[in-house]
């Protein structure tokens, strides 16, 4: 089959009723296999095409740079020319092979998660380029071409295929989003005890869940495992997510495209206990200067500022302050801070950590509004963003906030009528 694809020839088949164009592959015999001295061997076509070749993995459903689904698409894999950089790139989504991070497959499943695998690295190579053309020169007709309708040699099992076998079978993917929701297969056996261990360390530079508003599963998984407190595998994680989904309570999860993405809602919480000052700092002998204070809120109340950061995160409003600190040194912010600002509010590391903790939103009113904190170590941005949702915001979060919003008013209409009726049989 090799041998087909990198020396044999192809011939166009007749058309059949109903039927676009086929070819098939005409291998050659193993005489005329011996006999040909001349062409290069499968082994050394293997070595060329690794001088040329790169295979990398990336997200199939995430830009690189971004914890969230800013990608309005999913892809298994994705095919590059890039002559500048003297190779073509072929990555293949990272959500392909997770599957084989997991330890309870059988023989069958990871025998048909290789199969995916191969089949995306061949649909990859047969898509994106000629081999000939690419790599061995000579024949300068590229496989993705109108001719072609986006087929080409390469495909499985390198016998007879449909020209427009690549178009054809992505026809259908869009028919699945109208259909309803499938019923969960992840049972959460102890979503009591995990309820009652979020419920418990709900408050802020904890799990800070009460003003948590959208991130992904896997931060918020993050948050609960660095905490500590709890064992809790990702599988049981994503298992009680599911649950309050299926319960339309504390948490909205989309776990596709993935990464899965968390809204924190307000349904089935408890009130809040009232709010004391624990907050934990550095240097326990820390007083806020306050021109420190005055400068780190003028700057986050600046709506220069606030649009630089949501050009740059988006919809993610949870960063490492270290992080939080850093952007403030490449921010263009010279008509907004001097060098002696700089030199008041970033200078020092722990000191502007400190700073952060202090000064943030609390639950009482007090400290910056702009600002909260997350789980320790985390500021969460507070400061509306709807002035900037229009320019920066990708379609696919774009429909996302949408989703969140129509099923959080069912979800919240849902315990009102429950309320109203348990108030009515209390009567």
């Amino acid at each position: 089959r090799l041998d087909a694809l990198f020396n044999g020839t192809y011939e166009d088949l007749p058309e059949q009723q109903g039927m676009g164009p086929s070819r098939r592959f005409l291998p050659r015999s193993t005489q005329q296999r011996i006999a040909d001295n001349s062409s290069p061997t499968i082994q050394q076509r293997l070595i060329d095409m690794k001088k040329n070749v790169r295979f990398g993995i990336d997200s199939g459903h995430q830009a690189a740079m971004h914890p969230l689904p800013v990608r309005s698409t999913s892809r298994y894999g994705e095919t590059l020319s890039a002559p500048w950089l003297g190779h073509i790139g072929v990555w293949i989504s990272l959500e392909t092979l997770q599957p084989l991070l997991r330890n309870d497959l059988t023989d069958v499943e990871v025998l048909a998660v290789r199969i995916q695998i191969c089949v995306t690295i061949i649909h990859e190579l047969a898509l994106g380029y000629s081999f000939t053309a690419n790599i061995f020169g000579g024949f300068n007709t590229p496989m993705l071409s109108p001719t072609r309708s986006c087929g080409g040699p390469g495909l499985p099992p390198f016998g007879m295929f449909q020209a427009s076998f690549f178009t054809w079978r992505a026809l259908d993917y869009g028919q699945n989003k109208g259909h309803r929701r499938p019923a969960s297969q992840l049972q959460s056996t102890r979503y009591d005890e995990i309820k009652a261990f979020l419920v418990a360390n709900r408050a802020e530079q904890k799990l800070a869940i009460d003003n948590m508003e959208i991130i992904s599963d896997a931060a918020f998984y993050r948050y609960i495992r660095d905490f500590g407190g709890i064992k809790l595998d990702i599988h049981e994680f994503k298992a009680f997510l599911s649950k309050c989904f299926e319960n339309q309570e504390l948490f909205i999860w989309c776990p596709f495209p993935n990464p899965g993405v968390v809204k924190r809602v307000p349904t089935g919480w408890p009130e809040p206990p009232v709010y004391v000052n624990e907050r934990q700092l550095e240097d326990k002998n820390f007083i806020p200067d306050e021109k420190e204070r005055e400068k780190l809120e003028y700057l986050l109340e600046e709506p220069r500022v606030q649009e630089k950061l949501y050009s740059s995160l988006k919809e993610l409003r949870d960063l490492d302050i270290n992080i939080f600190r850093d952007m403030f040194w490449v921010l263009k912010t010279s008509e907004l801070m001097s060098k002696s600002d700089k030199a008041l509010l970033i200078a020092s590391e722990e000191r502007f950590r400190d700073l952060v903790v202090s000064v943030a939103g609390a639950p009482d009113g007090s400290g910056i509004k702009s600002i909260v904190l997350g789980p320790k170590g985390i500021v969460r941005f507070a400061y509306p963003v709807d002035d900037y949702r229009d320019k920066y915001i990708t379609p696919n979060m774009k429909s996302l906030l949408v989703l969140f919003e129509k099923t959080e008013m069912k979800w919240n209409a849902g315990w009102e009528a429950n309320l109203k009726r348990k108030k009515e049989r209390e009567r």
